[in-house]
């Protein structure tokens, strides 16, 4: 009977060790490949505290400090770029959400993650705009970089791709997430409005629970490199108003492509050509393999009792087993469709119009592919909003009464501390919305799908 108690008390210590030992997420609610970015945690509190397009307290020079940091905005309205963006130097988190009146746009640029790795960015608008004779830019862009997650932002008026993730030779992008963010009305001027191209090598990408709007094509584009392989996992997106492929993945000597393509929800509009609107995804290369499963075609039959309604096979392949990726709560298609209307793009503080526009024109099936920002209005008008300083009086991020709320010490900088050890500094607890003091619920897991959830 000793043994036996020993060898469970054993048991017992070995299970918590496990699970101590087991990654941080990025925030509770991060999900996917890139959903263990450390980001900033433990770095400094930097201050953005004006709208300028760079100097002191810019976000450009948060953004290119050469230290771990937390950037935390006490200013709120439209950045005007001069220049692009750019994050080069690792362990960062951009808090969109700790902007005060109607939130952070950057304007006629767009924002890279270039070389570089463990980057958190939430709740940030990025809309480059641009018309035919314009510099090409994307809204948001990564390069040869690695556990990176954009959460909560809004995407547009890109005039190359809104966004892309991107490898050149001799390096990696792997280990990428992009979560419940809008990515919307790439221009078309020269033909060219395209949602989100995916290019990597030997590395996996999750894009879920995102709402594309008004893209011609490539929602998304996933491709590959010769002798090298792709594990992209597209769950659970919503895809509206596409004129050609919505979709495509593969082409000759592209090397292995792995896609999940699951729970997705796909509502044509008034730009898409009645020959592609029953058609989610274009398969092109040989060595492209697909696990479609859950997907739903507005107002028509599921249209996974067709498989090939879902996915057009020009070369490559449909499996039967999905491919193994890092785990993302899944929900059915149709309710990944209300949710992603409710709660995708910058939500904090709140949307801005032209998120409101373009979830109502999806709701609603209006809208059009569009050459120009112009055509739809331009940037709206932001109110400047700066916070008083006198709310945060010891500078560490977090508001006085917060702090008091939660039993912090509102007169000492205690931002990189973690009184409940469950990997969240205090600061990230404030970020996250949720108790210093008490472990919060983590996400991320495959259901499985019956074969009546994509109608249910």
């Amino acid at each position: 009977m000793d043994h036996m108690l020993v060898m469970a008390f054993a048991l017992v210590a070995i299970s918590t060790l496990g699970a101590a030992a087991e990654p941080t997420r990025s925030f509770p609610t991060a999900e996917g490949a890139g959903a263990f970015s450390v980001g900033g945690r433990g770095g400094k509190v930097l201050f953005v505290t004006n709208l300028n397009d760079s100097g002191p307290g810019s976000l450009r020079a948060a953004l290119d400090a050469r230290h771990p940091r937390i950037v935390v905005f006490r200013v709120g309205g439209i950045i005007e770029l001069k220049t692009h963006l750019d994050i080069r130097s690792p362990y960062i988190t951009v808090a969109g959400q700790t902007a005060p009146g109607d939130g952070i746009c950057l304007k006629n640029k767009g924002l890279g993650v270039t070389y570089t790795h463990d980057v958190v960015v939430r709740h940030l608008r990025i809309r480059p705009g641009g018309k035919q004779g314009s510099q090409e830019f994307d809204s948001m862009g990564v390069v040869n970089s690695h556990n990176v997650i954009f959460d909560h932002c809004s995407f547009s008026w890109g005039n190359d791709e809104v966004c892309s993730l991107v490898v050149s030779s001799g390096t990696r992008l792997e280990r990428v997430t992009v979560q419940w963010c809008i990515i919307s009305e790439g221009l078309d001027w020269y033909d060219h409005s395209m949602g989100f191209a995916v290019d990597s090598k030997d590395g996996a990408v999750t894009l879920h629970h995102n709402l594309f709007a008004h893209n011609g094509t490539r929602n998304p584009r996933v491709g590959g490199w010769p002798g090298h392989s792709i594990d992209a996992d597209v769950r659970n997106n919503v895809f509206y108003n596409w004129r050609a492929w919505c979709g495509y993945g593969g082409a000759p000597r592209e090397g292995t492509i792995h896609i999940n393509y699951v729970g997705n929800y796909l509502k044509a509009g008034p730009s898409t050509r009645t020959a592609y609107s029953r058609t989610a995804f274009l398969s092109g290369g040989n060595t492209t393999s697909i696990y479609s499963r859950g997907n739903r075609l507005h107002r028509q039959v599921d249209i996974t009792d067709n498989e090939l309604i879902n996915v057009q096979l020009h070369g490559g392949r449909l499996v039967a087993n999905p491919f193994p990726t890092a785990p993302v709560e899944t929900d059915t298609a149709r309710l990944a469709y209300r949710r992603v209307l409710a709660s995708a793009g910058a939500v904090l503080p709140h949307r801005d119009p032209v998120d409101r526009r373009i979830a109502h024109q999806v709701e609603k099936g209006t809208g059009k592919i569009i050459n120009s920002h112009e055509e739809v209005g331009g940037w709206p008008q932001y109110k400047t909003v700066t916070s008083d300083r006198d709310i945060d009086a010891d500078r560490d991020g977090m508001p006085q009464d917060w702090e008091r709320i939660h039993g912090l010490d509102p007169e000492r900088a205690d931002h990189g501390e973690d009184p409940d050890r469950d990997g969240y500094t205090n600061i990230e607890e404030f970020l996250n919305r949720t108790d210093p003091h008490k472990t919060p619920l983590s996400r991320g897991q495959h259901r499985p799908l019956s074969n009546s959830d994509s109608g249910s």
